[in-house]
Parts: structure tokens; C-alpha cells; sequence
């Protein structure tokens, strides 16, 4: 593996862009974010939380990319499981980061609908 990974930066990059997507997407994005919003009270960091999110989906499409078919196809049988596993990890954390702070994140929520309908 490591032979390919010096002989093809491309599908090192693509390899390395996958891999990152995970937790840049759920617990940074998401997680990071949401944590973020409740203890500023301000809304506007779900939305850059949500944005975040959308880059790490446009980061795996990059990655699925640079690795071509054949190479994903060759990583997802050796360890797809592994990702998968990871993905649950990081998933069940956003959960339970949300689950905690709920109350607050629904409240912020409430006031920034009041804050837009005041507004118009």
C-alpha cells in the first residue's frame, strides 16, 4: 500500500479526503457546531456548522473521485467495515451531543423565528 501511495499522489489525496469527511462532517459540522450555537446563543453557528456538513459531503464525492473505481472498490472490501464503524462512532456522538443540549438548541430556535417575524 504504501508503494501505490508514493507512485499516486491523486489517490492519496482522494484516500486522505474520505477519510476526513466523517469527522470533519459530524463532529466538527454538526457536533462542534450545534455546542457552539447553545453556549453563544446564536443560531447563526448551526448554520455554519450545517455548511461545514456540506463540504465534507463534497469532500468524499472529491475523494471517490481522485480514488477512481477501482481503488474504492479495493478499500471498501478491505475496510468498509471499519468506516462504517467509525461513521456509527461519530453518529451516535452528534446524538448524544444534541440529546444533551436539545432544550437549549429548540429555544434558540423559538427566539430566532420570533426575531424574523418582529423583523418583517
Amino acid at each position: 500500500m504504501i508503494d501505490f501511495i508514493s507512485s499516486n499522489p491523486s489517490q492519496f489525496l482522494g484516500i486522505l479526503l474520505i477519510l476526513l469527511n466523517i469527522p470533519l462532517g459530524w463532529l466538527v459540522g454538526i457536533g462542534l457546531f450545534v455546542k457552539i450555537a447553545v453556549k453563544k446563543q446564536k443560531i447563526s453557528y448551526i448554520f455554519v456548522g450545517l455548511g461545514i456538513y456540506l463540504i465534507s459531503w463534497a469532500m468524499m464525492l472529491l475523494g471517490l473521485y481522485l480514488c477512481g473505481e477501482t481503488l474504492y472498490k479495493k478499500l471498501y472490501l478491505l475496510y468498509g467495515l471499519l468506516l462504517k464503524a467509525a461513521a456509527l462512532i461519530c453518529i451516535i456522538a452528534v446524538f448524544f451531543i444534541i440529546k444533551s443540549k436539545l432544550k437549549a438548541i429548540l429555544k434558540l430556535i423559538h427566539s430566532w423565528k420570533l426575531k424574523n417575524k418582529e423583523s418583517q
